[in-house]
């Protein structure tokens, strides 16, 4: 029997329909869909020194996942597109400790958004839109590693003001580069903190009463501030002899002579030196060691991707610093 072209027409379609619901069908067989390549894009599962964790970056992604192990230690979220962060948006993953928001473009974080996070460890929330950190982040009990650099944070001071000191949090690194500080911001006595970069920064009130809370400081950046020569050659004079090494590319900020600051100075100095007494005495989970003596500052977690750069003399973030 002779087939006409409309029959053998009818005949392709039905085997091409055929063939396609096959390869749609063991494409499921083997937990794949074949979907357009948008939705094809799916957060993969790595693992660190026995540690779970996703690479969620440069997925274009406008929210949170809420679709991963609960159990996650570390999440890197860099390089998408999320905006606004809620009080659900990290509900499912409470063990998190290492947090990488960098690369987006977050302008709003709901007050509670990281409460529930008491095992956050670091987080970088650098290259963003942000116009203040959120206070909450100060009280986590664990927090060590804080990034914020390259946000709008000019307004800092004021809303810090609120804050409750002695914070409770443990920072020993604090990233503040290219925030559009005038002034260095207030968070009380830091008697974890060993290394701050404040560089890139409009500064021009800068003295050495401010670092006093800071009492076992030993990396400062002040590259690229306005600083007058006077009071940076103070600054370093006087952190010089707590073995602070500082970075400053300004040809006319050396040591000039000794500055003991003021009585208040010295007052904020002693009591945080009698803090990290009473810390080290204390529960040991309170205190960390120092990150470079567990990992190295610039140790990839999960990928070797591009990163926003940092090298502690020009005030930019190495990935994955932890």
């Amino acid at each position: 029997m002779l087939m006409t072209r409309p029959m053998m027409l009818t005949g392709k379609r039905v085997l091409l329909a055929l063939g396609a619901l096959v390869t749609l069908t063991l494409s499921y067989a083997n937990g794949f869909a074949t979907l357009p390549s948008d939705m094809t894009k799916r957060c993969t599962l790595e693992r660190y020194q026995k540690m779970i964790g996703y690479n969620c970056a440069d997925l274009k992604l406008k929210e949170i996942p809420q679709n991963l192990k609960s159990g996650l230690l570390i999440l890197d979220l860099s390089f998408n597109r999320i905006r606004d962060l809620n009080t659900h948006s990290f509900g499912r993953y409470t063990e998190v400790k290492y947090l990488y928001l960098f690369e987006n473009m977050i302008q709003n974080i709901e007050e509670g958004t990281f409460s529930g996070l008491v095992n956050l460890e670091a987080l970088d929330l650098s290259n963003n839109a942000l116009t203040t950190i959120p206070l909450e982040l100060f009280r986590l009990p664990l927090l060590r590693n804080l990034y914020v650099a390259y946000n709008n944070l000019a307004n800092l001071e004021d809303d810090l003001l609120v804050l409750e000191k002695p914070i409770r949090a443990p920072l020993q690194i604090l990233s503040l580069a290219e925030c559009w500080l005038r002034r260095l911001p207030n968070f009380g006595i830091l008697p974890d903190l060993w290394q701050l970069n404040i560089s890139s920064n409009p500064m021009t009130d800068l003295t050495i009463d401010q670092f006093s809370p800071m009492c076992n400081l030993r990396s400062l950046d002040l590259n690229a501030t306005k600083i007058p020569p006077c009071s940076c050659q103070l600054i370093t004079a006087e952190l010089s002899t707590r073995r602070t090494v500082i970075y400053n590319n300004h040809p006319s900020c050396f040591a000039g002579k000794l500055s003991i600051g003021t009585k208040d100075g010295k007052k904020s100095f002693i009591y945080c030196i009698s803090l990290t007494h009473i810390r080290a005495k204390s529960d040991a989970s309170v205190l960390l060691p120092q990150p470079s003596k567990i990992f190295p500052l610039s140790l990839p977690i999960l990928s070797n991707r591009r990163a926003p750069g940092d090298a502690s003399n020009d005030g930019r973030l190495n990935r994955y610093r932890i």
